[in-house]
């Protein structure tokens, strides 16, 4: 049975119907002044002009970071030989590199400000500053994330060499899109933008896409709230089951924020299937920061897509950043659905740690040793009190019975020392592990290394090391929580609505 196939069904296949329209038009825009003279720095945003077949077209240019997504939180600039740049506001008219961690945001209109569809896009990096072969940059365009990959220095990268985890480029339909640089192999990539090319009116029917945006309907102070979340599964699906791994973004993100291509990577590979919530009004309850009850959001998600029996539910996983760690450890005590945790850059707050855990599960716990958000000593801060980062461990070690350790190691992930201490021969031959990252603070950059796929690897392998009758789970029944859920089905067409 396919994702969301129980309930009331209402399906608009439009898109089935959409015209093939040949004859494309292709606006090519230049972001590199002719001299000094035409040099633009520190912009809030920057517009480009463009009038083909008697038709104005404008492409707006914005940018934004990692620490701040709203469009025109960083500056843009255009700059004589070295084209479309981006820098903090507070700095002066040096390098104006795109960097890592930094969005760059296209938006193209007519005349009178209205939205114009395009289809394709190509680039061309500044001869200084090209994508090599080991460096790559990450384009979202209707939530879906293809990558440049580099290529030989100063070649125009097309729609032929935009690839996403199949190799293919759908030609998706929009108005605009995102760039974000990408760091593969320990490399920054660092680049600024000559050119860019938008083929207009070349877009046929589209096949889904494998990220899906849902909601579900919940009570909050009286009301009815539409709480989101998104599903992506591989590109390609050839396995009947999938583990399920849920990521909790930190407070004041969302969810999209973990659509990284490492991430992606590993569910196009097929390793699992990826669910990526939305707090409500950007936080996660977990001390008061909200009147949302998020565990009931959880068993709402797990009730939704427990209809999709390609999902085992017997190995869902949490990861959580900040005050989306303590989201998953409040889970880990409160709930008996995770397999195994992995928060980062938070430790558990003193009353979850006084709560009993229904069930035994991995923890893979990361904090940074110079962080001053949430430090590793622990104590009281505006969140609230925390064990330390040391004493969080031990808490889950102690009710899980961990008869080894704690066992120190030194552990290098990319660039990075990291200092490591294991409780093993616990419950379900689990275990329980802390990793302190010399030198980082409230973000972990593991420079050359994947976060991510290092926790993978030990959800992984505690899977593989499980007593053999460790399969029951428990979804609560969607009556119980009084459901209705409005999506786009992950391999069908349309929208989709529970009651």
């Amino acid at each position: 049975m396919n994702f969301l196939s129980h309930g009331k069904l209402y399906i608009n296949s439009l898109w089935l119907f959409l015209p093939l329209i040949i004859n494309a038009q292709t606006l090519n825009f230049n972001f590199s002044p002719v001299d000094a003279a035409g040099n633009s720095f520190n912009k809030s945003s920057l517009v480009f002009t463009l009038i083909n077949d008697g038709l104005e077209y404008n492409l707006l240019v914005t940018s934004s970071s990692t620490a701040n997504p709203s469009p025109g939180s960083f500056r843009v600039a255009k700059q004589f030989n070295f084209g479309l740049g981006v820098k903090e506001p507070v700095q002066g008219q040096g390098s104006w590199a795109i960097n890592t961690g930094e969005n760059i945001h296209f938006a193209l209109k007519d005349a009178a400000n209205n939205p114009v569809d395009f289809s394709i896009v190509s680039l061309k990096a500044a001869s200084g500053n090209n994508l090599f072969g080991n460096e790559r940059a990450t384009l979202t365009i209707n939530s879906h994330a293809y990558l440049f990959r580099g290529g030989a220095p100063n070649t125009i990268i097309t729609d032929q060499n935009i690839i996403d985890s199949s190799h293919t480029w759908s030609g998706e339909r929009a108005d605009n899109f995102n760039l974000t640089p990408e760091v593969e192999a320990g490399v920054f990539s660092q680049f600024r933008l000559l050119e860019l090319s938008i083929r207009l009116d070349e877009a046929g029917p589209q096949p889904p896409s494998p990220l899906q945006n849902y909601t579900v309907g919940q009570q909050i102070n009286g009301g009815t709230i539409e709480r989101s979340f998104s599903v992506r599964l591989p590109s390609t699906v050839t396995k009947t089951s999938y583990p399920v791994v849920f990521f909790f973004h930190g407070s004041g993100g969302q969810g999209s924020n973990f659509l990284r291509s490492d991430i992606l990577q590993m569910i196009d590979d097929e390793e699992f299937v990826g669910v990526f919530p939305n707090g409500y009004n950007n936080k996660w309850n977990v001390n008061n920061e909200s009147p949302a009850d998020d565990v009931a959001f959880f068993e709402m998600m797990l009730t939704a897509i427990a209809a999709d029996t390609r999902l085992d539910l017997n190995q869902v996983y949490g990861i959580g950043t900040s005050n989306g760690a303590g989201m998953i450890n409040k889970l880990g005590k409160e709930t008996n659905h995770f397999r195994g945790i992995a928060p980062i850059v938070s430790q558990q707050l003193t009353y979850i740690g006084a709560i009993v855990p229904p069930r035994p599960l991995s923890v893979f716990q990361v904090n940074g040793q110079d962080d001053t958000t949430i430090p590793p000593a622990g104590g009281s801060n505006f969140a609230g009190d925390f064990l330390s980062a040391e004493a969080s461990v031990a808490n889950w070690a102690g009710y899980f019975n961990c008869s080894t350790g704690p066992a120190a190691a030194t552990l290098t992930w990319g660039t990075r020392t990291v200092q490591e201490t294991t409780y093993s021969d616990c419950q379900e031959n689990r275990d329980v592990r802390l990793h302190i990252v010399e030198d980082v603070g409230h973000q972990i950059n593991l420079q050359g290394a994947s976060l991510y796929q290092i926790i993978w690897t030990f959800f992984k392998d505690q899977h593989a090391g499980l007593p053999v009758n460790n399969v029951t789970t428990n979804v609560p029944a969607m009556g119980g929580l009084g459901i209705v859920l409005t999506a786009l089905p992950l391999l069908g067409i349309g929208g989709r609505r529970l009651k």
